[in-house]
């Protein structure tokens, strides 16, 4: 991370790199939605699948500033599965979900788009259609 960005600059460059991702995958997202009052930044692959099969939905938080704790509270209002929310960030974070963030060896933010896809065809969902070239 270069001086020049500060954490949340650097958090914004991650989510548009993270929704430019998504959307070349032509993977159902939806994005920055207000859900039951939790304002969530992803949910993969819908809300209808996070209100009908929360184990098979993620839900994940762009963290921005200090408002980690508002963003994990609202993912688990709506999200009774603890691993199935995850966050983005600038930096490491100290919570029990997975902390995606440039510079991690355990959950490195490149990897990101790989968990997505492995954890949909876990749940059997079809995946990412940029990874296998359909």
């Amino acid at each position: 991370m270069t001086n020049n960005l500060n954490d949340e600059s650097f958090a914004n460059l991650c989510e548009a790199l993270l929704h430019f991702l998504l959307t070349a995958s032509l993977l159902p997202s939806e994005r920055k939605v207000t859900w039951k009052g939790a304002e969530l930044d992803l949910v993969i692959p819908s809300l209808k699948m996070l209100n009908k099969s929360p184990d098979k939905t993620l839900v994940i938080q762009i963290i921005k500033g200090n408002e980690v704790l508002t963003k994990i509270k609202d993912a688990k209002s709506v999200q009774p599965h603890d691993g199935n929310i995850w966050t983005v960030s600038a930096k490491q974070l100290e919570i029990d979900h997975k902390n995606y963030y440039v510079g991690s060896s355990l959950f490195p933010y490149p990897r990101i788009i790989i968990d997505i896809n492995a954890f949909l065809l876990q749940k059997g969902d079809r995946g990412l259609k940029l990874l296998h070239g359909q």
